[in-house]
């Protein structure tokens, strides 16, 4: 297999160009296809981060696994982070452990060492761009940094870029200001993670949401948070639909509508949302806006409890306990 730098600097500057992301997917898409590791970490950043492709952070998986079995240390430290916090999938320390173990293998560790050196080649070229006002470079010099440890830097190009509306440099300037201790600023978070939101970036969309509803530095306000959860729900996302269900159910932010807790429910229920199976589960049980249908309900328990949700396995335990001969 052809050397990690051998792919590494030409694909890192062939990137960096003007409008790379919105002109060259079919390219990239081309290339990892052929089994180029770079091109294949690279499509899963489109795909994960909705770069001129709708996003899909199954396909993005998908591409990342791709690469990390080519010993591509990127990807590897990108499935690291998803199977960790579940990042559009359910989470899996074991799978976080495995792929940590492979970045230190010696062939990895080679590979690392070889990455340092490039390092300043691709810092500069980028910087080139960067300068020359290139979003696209700007937002990749500031990644560039921000994995290097030099978070000043990165910090100051990621700015650059929300400035010039990238969306992935907004929605990290927005959470940045939510979540990184010392420079913690609410209302600027929430002005960039707004920013990245209104261009349809959907992290930003639930991180808002969740700010909106339960961040103890605000007061709640619940009709935002109901806005924004519902704007995530409509691009496929699970557990953003499971949540607008329940404010429709609870009548949280919203006119309380049982119909429209049912469909969102059972939107999220049908992609593996355990938590929505289980509600489910009630609403068919207690007829709660719905005809009853013990059946139903049973199914829906079910589905939740071969996932694991303890609820789930006790509500089915207790129904097939009373009710035998269903």
């Amino acid at each position: 297999m052809p050397r990690f730098y051998n792919y590494l600097i030409p694909f890192l500057l062939y990137i960096a160009s003007v409008n790379i992301w919105a002109n060259n997917f079919s390219y990239v898409k081309q290339q990892a296809s052929k089994g180029n590791p770079v091109a294949q970490y690279t499509l899963g950043i489109m795909y994960q981060q909705a770069k001129s492709v709708k996003q899909n952070k199954i396909t993005a998986l998908s591409w990342y696994q791709k690469a990390a079995e080519q010993n591509y240390l990127l990807a590897q430290y990108a499935l690291i982070a998803i199977y960790q916090y579940g990042d559009g999938i359910k989470a899996s320390p074991k799978d976080a452990v495995y792929w940590h173990k492979r970045t230190t293998e010696p062939r990895s560790l080679i590979l690392l060492n070889q990455q340092q050196q490039s390092f300043n080649q691709i810092a500069d070229f980028l910087l080139e761009q960067a300068i020359k006002n290139n979003t696209e470079a700007q937002y990749l010099l500031a990644t560039l940094y921000s994995g290097n440890k030099n978070e000043e830097i990165a910090d100051y190009w990621f700015l650059r870029a929300a400035i010039a509306s990238d969306k992935n440099a907004q929605y990290y300037i927005g959470v940045t200001y939510t979540d990184k201790p010392g420079i913690i600023n609410k209302t600027q978070g929430i002005y960039w993670l707004e920013k990245a939101a209104l261009q349809n970036f959907l992290d930003a969309e639930i991180v808002l949401a969740s700010i909106y509803e339960q961040d103890k530095a605000f007061t709640p306000d619940f009709k935002k948070a109901a806005y924004w959860y519902e704007r995530a729900a409509n691009q496929g996302d699970a557990k953003a639909q499971s949540y607008i269900a329940g404010m429709y159910r609870d009548g949280k932010g919203v006119t309380p509508d049982k119909e429209k807790a049912l469909q969102w429910y059972q939107k999220a229920a049908k992609q593996g949302d355990a938590f929505s199976q289980y509600n489910l589960g009630q609403l068919y049980e207690m007829g709660d806006g719905v005809k009853p249908d013990i059946k139903k309900a049973l199914y829906w328990y079910g589905q939740g409890a071969q996932q694991g949700h303890v609820a789930s396995q006790l509500k089915l335990q207790a129904l097939q306990t009373n009710m035998p001969s269903i």
